[in-house]
């Protein structure tokens, strides 16, 4: 929305960290491609639509990923949102955009991420095909560890706890 300032919002969060740890938060999760913000066609992407990385919102995330680990806190980093894939030229551009995205973990040298493909990956709000389904979200999964075998790797479904049983087995964590 108008007036919104990234960096100030980013800085806040930074600042609550110490609040949160002190009464057992021990991670976030964070996402390339924000969440519903209570109106529709808002815009809010880490990707360009060829699946390159925005410099200035990377550097947003290392900011919150850093601070997270210096405070002993892990960060669930997801991918994809529903509402927000739209960006994505194609589902080519969303391979690339996962592979930038493992490979920026991997160059920074983080220890304290873990990967959420997609949040909710069934949600209609999805258009890629790649971004709905269980075969989709496995291809990516195994791209993520193609690129940074060690890194953790998962997805979410729509918080019915009924993560379909190819994803259970595929999943480093539910």
């Amino acid at each position: 929305p108008e007036g919104l300032d990234p960096e100030a919002n980013t800085a806040r969060f930074i600042e609550s960290m110490d609040e949160y740890r002190a009464k057992g938060v021990l991670a976030f999760t964070l996402n390339l491609q924000g969440g519903f913000p209570g109106y529709e066609e808002a815009i809010n992407s880490a990707f360009a639509a060829d699946g390159s990385l925005k410099p200035e919102y990377m550097a947003r995330v290392a900011r919150a990923i850093e601070a997270a680990d210096a405070r002993g806190m892990a960060i669930i980093l997801g991918l994809f949102y529903q509402r927000q894939d739209q960006v994505l030229s194609d589902e080519d551009a969303v391979r690339a955009g996962t592979r930038r995205a493992i490979e920026w973990i991997q160059e920074k040298g983080y220890t304290n991420v873990m990967i959420e493909i997609a949040n909710e990956y069934r949600h209609s709000g999805f258009d890629h095909k790649i971004l709905r389904g269980e075969a989709g979200e496995i291809e990516l999964m195994n791209l993520v560890r193609s690129v940074h075998p060690k890194l953790l790797v998962s997805t979410s479904d729509l918080g019915d706890a009924r993560l379909h049983p190819s994803l259970c087995e595929a999943a480093d964590f539910i």
